[in-house]
Order: structure tokens, then C-alpha cells, then sequence
């Protein structure tokens, strides 16, 4: 519903009801997935900081595949804005949390 707020350029509306979804809360994946749309939609209006802070929010809710999603938006938000060093990081920090967890003894 919120993206169709977007794409008719009503970031605002789009804005109300990422926000709304995040205040109604749910479970950890639907969670962090309002805070990479919203990080995404401030990214679109412009608002790079408030965008980077909902990226960070996503990346904390311990799934790793969400995670991963979050880190790769803000990787991009990065690369955009010229912040290559930082976007090198953040794509590292994919990697590194995607990366299954090693066995013992091997």
C-alpha cells in the first residue's frame, strides 16, 4: 500500500504508513522490514541520515537474512552519496553475516 504512496509521489503518505506498521510492531522479520522501506523511502526524499538510522534499525533485530537486506541498502545509500570507503565496509559486514557459522574441528 505504502509504495503506492510512492510511486503517485506522496512520500509523506507512504511515510504515515511505513511508521504506522513500525509502531504496530510484529514479528522480528515484518519489523525490519518497515524500517528498510522507510530507510529506502527517506533515501528517495533526500534524507540520507534519517534513512542510514532506519537501515541501522533493521540491521538490529538479529536475522541475518534481513540483516543482510538492510546492509545492502545502506551500502548503496553509501555509494551513491560517494562514501565508498563506508560502502566497503557495509558490504564486508554482509559477508560477514551471511556467512554460515563454521563447524568445529574443521
Amino acid at each position: 500500500m505504502s509504495e503506492m504512496g510512492v510511486e503517485a509521489g506522496n512520500l509523506e503518505e507512504a511515510r504515515k504508513l511505513y511508521r504506522q506498521a513500525i509502531e504496530i510492531g510484529g514479528n522480528p522479520e515484518q519489523l525490519a522490514t518497515a524500517f528498510i522501506s522507510l530507510g529506502w523511502l527517506e533515501k528517495t526524499a533526500g534524507n540520507l541520515d534519517k534513512a542510514r538510522s532506519r537501515y541501522q534499525q533493521a540491521t538490529e533485530t538479529g536475522d541475518p537474512d534481513v540483516a543482510a537486506q538492510a546492509l545492502q541498502g545502506w551500502a548503496g545509500l553509501e555509494r551513491s552519496a560517494g562514501n565508498l570507503d563506508r560502502a566497503r565496509q557495509l558490504y564486508k559486514r554482509i559477508l560477514e553475516v551471511r556467512q554460515p557459522p563454521t563447524e568445529p574441528g574443521k
